[in-house]
């Protein structure tokens, strides 16, 4: 995970021709994937020791810092899976948006507000919507409010995996129906 998405990045900053903004899409895919794959293991190699979970059971804002980053970059990689699935849509369905000279703005502008809105949503524990005690396991089923947890967290998340998978379906259908006209003037 760690390798492939650092050669990913690199190649879309290394190479100027690559950095359009399909591809700005699959390189913040890179970065939130990325961010995953640190921070969980981080939390395995920490939580792995004694004394690493006594230290994150101890200090209110590691643990909370850690789950806030955890559950910032697990809501980011699949928000920015739909995106990519809605560029995709607008390519196939309006061609058109795809040949507009500040379609790069555009999604660079969505990546952006969509980073800050992450950050903002996921920050709540982190400024008291928490219920971490002294000694208590870091885990965000334990230390995050319920209604949180299920309405800003899982309830989005849920939410941006429906939207993804009927995008999904609406892009194979628009393929399959391109396909069977081809087919039907070849024949």
């Amino acid at each position: 995970s760690v390798v492939g998405n650092v050669l990913t990045i690199r190649t879309f900053f290394k190479i100027k021709n690559l950095q359009d903004a399909t591809n700005c899409l699959i390189c913040n895919q890179s970065i939130a994937d990325l961010l995953c794959a640190l921070v969980t293991s981080v939390y395995v190699i920490v939580t792995f020791s004694h004394a690493g979970r006594l230290y994150i059971s101890t200090y209110k804002y590691a643990c909370i810092i850690f789950l806030w980053g955890a559950s910032s970059a697990q809501l980011s990689a699949f928000v920015n899976i739909m995106t990519i699935s809605i560029e995709r849509m607008i390519a196939i369905g309006v061609p058109v948006v795809n040949e507009r000279p500040d379609k790069k703005k555009m999604v660079l502008l969505w990546i952006s507000l969509t980073w800050i809105g992450i950050l903002i949503s996921t920050s709540l524990p982190t400024l008291g919507v928490n219920q971490w005690e002294h000694g208590m396991s870091c885990n965000l089923y334990f230390v995050f409010e319920k209604w949180y947890l299920t309405y800003v967290i899982l309830l989005s998340m849920f939410v941006v995996l429906v939207v993804t998978a009927l995008l999904n379906i609406c892009i194979g259908l628009i393929a399959l129906r391109r396909h069977v006209r081809r087919f039907k003037q070849v024949a």
